[in-house]
């Protein structure tokens, strides 16, 4: 067992422009901390030590401003903590870098070289992943070096520096070739500029080698992706697919290609879009992958209604006020009414009341200064008081309201904020699913993502009556696998068009999702016109947070870079945009031609519509039909008496 020291990091601001690396110089710009790595299966004694790390005290001489960290590590115990650790000096430091540069030396007699490189590389880069690790060796070069260079989870550059007794040679190796790479010459002239490309320009063709690629469907072949309208979806895999042809490799899916995941046949893995859970932290935490992206999708809701109808009956009447406005004016005419009776005014109080509220309401005329014919302060004072009720207030208020509620649309009184749903008992539907693999059965199991997010959004919450509202939300939600009813069905089941699916009764249904699976749905029930869409004023708290990870080796920092460049230059945007609307397009094709041509140009047009300014719908004849028939009935009541006084006369 090879006992390793604790590695200690010593935090500075250097200022040198040239590494030495044993006898030979490589140009730095601002390097940083230098770690040097010793070890031996021997015991030997602190001057062998010394004799060992006689490059080291050049290198030390030529870089006095970086910091260093010169570790021993031995194969016996009982001199494990006899390492030295040398700290710079903390005065005239210039620029800072985080860079840190790693000079392996390995001496080992009792068990091959290679055995032990191995467990060491995999130490530094599993730990501190350095930005270059320099191996040097006595050993002939060979691939056992570095063949196994791609399974270990650091993305160091590596060099490769073979000491003979009467020359030094420097490999820079590429990982995936079968054969081993060239000397470099000239080496006292190389910059680690011309290190990093030559590393690169070797170490970015994968030459067909497979990348493991996690997703549950088989990879079909990739296409090429352009910034127009496909024929055919596969702008989801349009990242993979830049990424397969740039760095030239194929992928395989682990559900179907688990005979090829050896360590000798990919270079690689990669995934799209993880649900960000607790198996997948945990899994992260062992793993420590490289992350790529991460992307905050927040869940909405959309309400599925009737229409906004025109109101049809009597209460138009009484809708301008509430029920106690109303009582307050009923008050106020009792009160008038006996005001005017006392200031002279004598009629039968029926009457007088009847018309003072009619009056007050503006629905008959008259001239209303016959009411006040005494001189007095009260008479005055009421008087006052009804040129503002009844000609600011009432006349304006009260008549504008009756002709407003007569002709305009009515929405219906529906959950528009997530406090308002909460209250509620509307059923939720929603669509988006979590694929989880079962390693018993070996199979994809499908789970809701918005009840996943209710769970756990609950376990943050520590109100009674808050975690209450979210239990009655979760008992409401309906989870609609997409393998269960496609979208056009359950939006004919939502606008009444097809039999009731699952229970759906005429009232309204709240459609709570992230927008993209709830695109479709919305398109569709806005072209079938049964229902009515209206879109939440307020956000949920839940959001759908995935990320996309990828093994952290060699080849993971290029990937990175590539997926960075598509972001910045809105690459990536574009392909999202084509995604949603092939998504909408998918579903309205189902539908026909003209809702698909229709669909297109109104996205084309940047999904802009004419408003409509319901003021100018006509007053319905449903409304005016009961007051004809009210008036009509005391029309034929006055006749009734008028003929009866004529015959009586």
């Amino acid at each position: 067992m090879i006992y390793i020291v604790p590695l200690f990091l010593c935090v500075s601001i250097p200022n040198v422009v040239s590494v030495s690396i044993g006898e030979y110089f490589l140009n730095i710009d601002n390097p940083g901390t230098l770690h040097f790595i010793f070890a031996s299966d021997d015991t030997p004694k602190k001057i062998d030590f010394d004799q060992a790390s006689k490059h080291y005290v050049t290198m030390i001489a030529k870089n006095n401003r970086s910091p260093l960290l010169i570790q021993r590590i031995l194969n016996h115990t009982e001199i494990i903590n006899d390492t030295e650790i040398f700290h710079p000096k903390r005065s005239n430091r210039g620029l800072f870098s985080h860079i840190q540069y790693t000079i392996l030396q390995v001496d080992w007699t009792n068990t091959r070289f290679s055995h032990v490189e191995k467990i060491l590389l995999d130490h530094v880069s599993s730990n501190f992943n350095p930005k270059y690790i320099f191996l040097i060796s006595n050993y002939p070069i060979s691939l056992n070096y570095y063949g196994y260079y791609v399974i270990l989870r650091g993305s160091s550059t590596l060099i490769i520096l073979n000491e003979t007794m009467t020359d030094v040679q420097l490999f820079i190796p590429c990982i995936i070739c079968p054969d081993l790479p060239p000397n470099e010459k000239n080496m006292n002239e190389l910059t680690v500029t011309q290190i990093k490309h030559i590393w690169k320009s070797r170490n970015t063709n994968m030459q067909r080698k497979p990348v493991a690629f996690a997703t549950s469907y088989p990879v079909r072949q990739m296409k090429k992706c352009g910034p127009n309208l496909p024929t055919s979806d596969f702008y989801r895999e349009c990242t993979i697919s830049v990424l397969a042809e740039l760095y030239n490799f194929t992928l395989i899916t682990p559900q179907f290609h688990r005979h090829q995941l050896s360590k000798n046949k990919f270079v690689g893995s990669i995934g799209f879009s993880h649900y960000l859970d607790k198996d997948f932290i945990s899994g992260f935490q062992i793993q420590k992958p490289l992350i790529y992206k991460t992307t905050f999708s927040p869940v909405t809701f959309l309400i599925v209604t009737d229409h906004p109808t025109l109101m049809n009956n009597f209460a138009v009447f009484l809708h301008p006020f509430d029920a106690s406005t109303w009582t307050l004016i009923f008050t106020s005419a009792i009160a008038i009414t006996i005001v005017v009776r006392l200031a002279g005014y004598r009629n039968s109080l029926f009457s007088d009341f009847l018309r003072i509220a009619s009056l007050l309401l503006g629905q008959v005329g008259g001239n209303m200064l016959q009411l006040f014919k005494s001189r007095g302060i009260a008479s005055h004072l009421v008087l006052t008081l009804w040129f503002w009720a009844c000609y600011i207030l009432m006349f304006n208020l009260y008549q504008g309201s009756i002709f407003s509620y007569l002709s305009v649309t009515v929405p219906p009184r529906v959950p528009r904020t997530m406090g308002e749903l909460l209250d509620s008992e509307f059923k939720v539907v929603t669509r988006s699913s979590l694929e989880l693999w079962n390693a018993e059965n070996k199979t994809v199991t499908d789970w809701s993502l918005l009840l996943q997010e209710v769970l756990t959004f609950k376990e943050v919450l520590w109100r009674n009556e808050s975690i209450e509202k979210y239990d009655r939300l979760e008992k409401r939600i309906k989870f609609c696998r997409v393998n269960e009813i496609d979208s056009l069905t359950l939006a004919r089941s939502l606008s009444f068009s097809v039999q009731e699916y699952a229970g759906f009764r005429q009232e309204p249904i709240v459609l709570m999702d992230v927008d993209f699976a709830i695109s479709d749905l919305a398109v569709l029930l806005e072209a079938l016109g049964g229902r009515y869409v209206i879109k939440g004023r307020d956000t949920t708290p839940f959001d759908q947070i995935a990320m996309s990870v990828g093994q952290r080796n060699f080849l993971a920092p290029y990937i990175s870079e590539t997926i960075d460049n598509l972001e910045e230059f809105g690459i990536s945007g574009r392909w999202e945009e084509q995604r949603l609307l092939q998504h909408k397009l998918k579903a309205m094709v189902k539908l026909g031609g003209a809702n698909y041509s229709g669909l297109l140009r109104k996205e084309m047009a940047d999904g802009s519509e004419p408003f409509v300014f319901h003021e100018a719908a006509p007053v319905s004849l449903k409304v005016m039909k009961f007051v004809f028939f009210l008036c009509s009935g005391f029309v034929l009541l006055a006749g009734g008496v008028f003929g009866w006084e004529c015959r009586k006369d």
